[in-house]
């Protein structure tokens, strides 16, 4: 998936910070700045190899304002959230990494939905980090829209649930479903 997207390998001479969720994935580093945003196909009830990605490129002050963020908030030092007590766990929800390489150093943090322990003060950093404020910044509800505009699939699996076009061209749609029997039965 590293490779596919071009991101940033941890095994690279490269220093990086990196948001991953459901949502989107979130990059910064002297090679990108960038989101991305990604579906995977669904056809006949399971998902298929086939995927969609859409990557917009940071603006400089987007990426220093996200740098700034993170110092402000302290974010890098906060532990798993395995490792802080009375954290919630649960399947449903956003589950979010943090990534982040300095010099020689390499840290990988997992978040289970902050907002579910809001009461913990790791919680409220977190949640207010990356369901306000980084969303914020990024104009997430605007790449989000972008993004839904083009996804050439008509079932597909975004942000932990399964989405449904509305079907608009008949023939259109027979071609894609005539397609997709084909790849399908020649895999």
């Amino acid at each position: 998936m590293i490779k596919k997207l071009g991101l940033v390998n941890p095994n690279d001479d490269v220093d990086f910070f990196r948001v991953s969720s459901t949502k989107y994935i979130l990059e910064l580093s002297k090679k990108s700045n960038l989101v991305i945003f990604y579906a995977d196909e669904i056809w006949d009830g399971k998902q298929t190899e086939s995927h969609y990605f859409k990557s917009f490129k940071l603006k400089p002050n987007q990426a220093a304002e996200i740098g700034l963020l993170i110092d402000s908030l302290n974010i890098l030092p906060i532990p798993s959230d395995k490792f802080i007590e009375d954290w919630s766990q649960g399947f449903d929800g956003i589950t979010y990494v943090i990534e982040w390489k300095k010099d020689n150093q390499y840290s990988f943090k997992r978040y289970w939905t902050p907002s579910a322990t809001i009461n913990l003060q790791e919680a409220r950093v977190l949640s207010d980090f990356a369901d306000r404020q980084l969303d914020n910044i990024i104009d997430y509800q605007v790449k989000k829209k972008l993004f839904e505009k083009e996804i050439p699939f008509y079932s597909w699996r975004y942000n932990g649930a399964i989405i449904t076009k509305a079907i608009s061209d008949m023939k259109a749609f027979r071609q894609y479903k005539r397609k997709k029997r084909k790849q399908l039965k020649d895999q």
